[in-house]
């Protein structure tokens, strides 16, 4: 491990107990730094300087990263990253309290290479402390930033409207394109298929009807076949905001966004309503009300509270859940490979939703998402940094780290992209690619749990999605049995084309992705607020009877009025108007 990033290391250790006290973030006397006006990637100046040419390391703190382990990669994408660049990715631990790391390191008054921001706010901050590298004070470096019509209107958002009054670049967003997928949803209901089956596939009118049917699913398959218990339903608290976000999440059955907005407010995504999470009438509290019932008739798995991520994959993984509330997580169940979907009974998870759902479907992100990346202004190698930057925002590395290099899993045939069927070996049954560094496909995602274009981003040069599950080919590719028998069941062959069919989806405003952070004094607010909401939350879905339940919502309300939600409340309400009026400004 190189000595800056032990030093940054030893840095979290010492400040991140000490958090709570910072009023703000440190490093206001580090200065903005450039690299050479002439400095470029890699091979377009023809010429190779003794940096370049040996194999350095780049430290990197990504936030929004969902891996779980830290140090330098050695997968297959790390190893093309070395080949290619001459670089190595370091990566520090984030894991749990990622915001309080970050604030340590820029407490510091120190930044890794390469930063990745999960929101803004810490971005805004960084800028103000002038702690990241000014990217248009380097465009020469970063054609593929700067010279793609496609991130026009992001690098315009983020210089307009994302840089502390600087009206200057300093970080790229992600997720550019449909993330309203041409075939799927993020967040959709999925039942286990056949024990859905087996109890009659009754009809589901609301969402609290989901309580009875998976009630009758699990008295049908109260254990899996080593045993273990099943459980209609299960949470996980480790990606707590300010709300309890897996019981927020429901709300995007219905498009209302408790996410992007802020987490303490409702939005309605198509028509722009928008109130607090703690009104009387509020989904949010419909949501806990349904997590609170399932607990009473014991389909809520009681390590809810407690278990991490990770663990509700395993268990979605081994069968022991009955309902999921996303269309990718269902651990590997759902895999090919798992054997479940290809079965002469089917079984796996699929989309079943109650009749008065209307889903959110995400809006083209012409400004991406806020989770973006930067540079340190304190990197000791600029040059390099911008040269990996340059690589990462390139259209065929969105390619590469979605599908692979050409000729591992896919190939070209007839100018498209196609996946061999040694490919499909490879991805359906999880095996490991075959390519110095191995490691499985997505292990190279995982490091940044985001890529600047999404999957369903047409490439310009192949006229194709990105990701090779909206290939056409893939599309029309031989349906699992699962696959097969659900089409059958809902008279469409995608989840958009049922829900398109039956009015069911909330178009979304880009808007939702174009709200400032709130100011410190608001944040702190927010802090203490968001610190009863989901202490409160989970003690209303594990109450004991009805009457602990609206006893706690009453305590939450009168704790939160207290500390002045009203504050939050008119803060969300005026931006999210100016949003509504600013996003035309950013769209073709």
């Amino acid at each position: 491990m190189n000595k800056r990033i032990v030093r940054l290391l030893a840095t979290i250790l010492t400040l991140v107990m000490l958090l709570s006290a910072l009023a703000g973030c440190g490093g206001g006397d580090t200065t903005t730094t450039t690299a050479p006006a002439d400095s470029s990637s890699g091979d377009q100046t023809g010429e190779t300087t003794e940096e370049e040419r040996e194999i350095i390391t780049l430290d990197a703190f990504i936030m929004q990263s969902v891996a779980s382990t830290f140090g330098i990669s050695e997968h297959w994408l790390a190893e093309i990253v070395k080949e290619e660049l001459g670089i190595q990715i370091e990566f520090m631990p984030t894991g749990d309290q990622v915001d309080q790391k970050l604030q340590a390191l820029m407490a510091s008054g120190e930044l890794p290479d390469i930063v990745g921001f999960k929101e803004n706010k810490l971005a805004v901050a960084a800028i103000e402390a002038n702690m990241l590298l000014s990217l248009d004070a380097n465009k020469e470096a970063l054609p593929n930033i700067f010279e793609n019509e496609d991130l026009k209107h992001a690098v315009n958002y983020y210089r307009d409207q994302v840089s502390a009054g600087k009206n200057e670049l300093f970080m790229m967003p992600s997720a550019v394109g449909p993330l309203g997928a041409t075939s799927d949803t993020n967040w959709k209901p999925q039942l286990m298929w056949k024990v859905y089956q087996d109890i009659g596939a009754p009809e589901i009118n609301t969402l609290e009807d989901y309580l009875d049917v998976v009630k009758q699913m699990q008295d049908a398959y109260p254990v899996n076949e080593a045993g273990e218990k099943v459980y209609g339903f299960q949470l996980f608290s480790d990606w707590d905001s300010f709300n309890a976000l897996e019981v927020a999440t429901l709300s995007f059955f219905y498009g209302i966004d408790t996410e992007y907005v802020s987490p303490l407010m409702e939005t309605q995504v198509t028509t722009h309503e928008i109130g607090s999470i703690l009104d009387e009438d509020s989904f949010y509290k419909r949501a806990l009300d349904f997590y609170f019932q399932a607990n009473q008739m014991g389909l809520l798995d009681p390590d809810s509270l407690t278990q991490k991520f990770d663990t509700v994959q395993e268990k979605l993984s081994a069968g022991r859940v009955l309902f999921t509330p996303f269309s990718w997580l269902t651990g590997s169940f759902n895999d090919r490979g798992s054997g479940n979907v290809t079965a002469d009974e089917p079984n796996g998870f699929e989309m079943i939703p109650a009749a008065d759902m209307k889903i959110y479907d995400a809006p083209y992100q012409s400004v991406g998402r806020p989770w973006t990346f930067a540079i340190s202004a304190a990197t000791e190698h600029p040059e390099r940094a911008l040269e990996f930057l340059n690589w990462f925002y390139d259209f065929e590395t969105s390619m590469l780290v979605q599908n692979g290099p050409e000729g591992v899993i896919w190939e070209m045939q007839d100018g498209e992209p196609v996946v061999t069927d040694e490919g499909w070996d490879i991805i359906d049954n999880n095996k490991e690619m075959p390519l110095p560094g191995g490691g499985l496909l997505k292990d190279g995602g995982m490091d940044y749990n985001t890529m600047p274009f999404v999957a369903a981003f047409i490439n310009p040069e192949t006229n194709v999605p990105m990701g090779y599950r909206y290939w056409p080919t893939s599309l029309s590719r031989n349906p699992t049995k699962l696959k097969e028998a659900w089409r059958e069941w809902a008279d469409a062959t995608t989840t958009i084309e049922y829900l398109k069919k039956n009015d069911m989806v909330s178009p979304a405003s880009q808007a939702i992705n174009m709200i400032p952070a709130a100011p410190d004094d608001l944040q702190m607010v927010m802090n203490q607020i968001g610190d009863v909401v989901k202490t409160n939350s989970w003690k209303m879905v594990f109450a004991k009877d009805e009457a602990e339940f609206n006893a706690l919502w009453e305590d939450m309300v009168t704790k939160a009025n207290g500390l002045g939600i009203e504050q939050v409340n008119t803060y969300y309400e005026d931006q999210w108007q100016q949003a509504l009026d600013l996003v035309s400004k950013y769209e073709d």
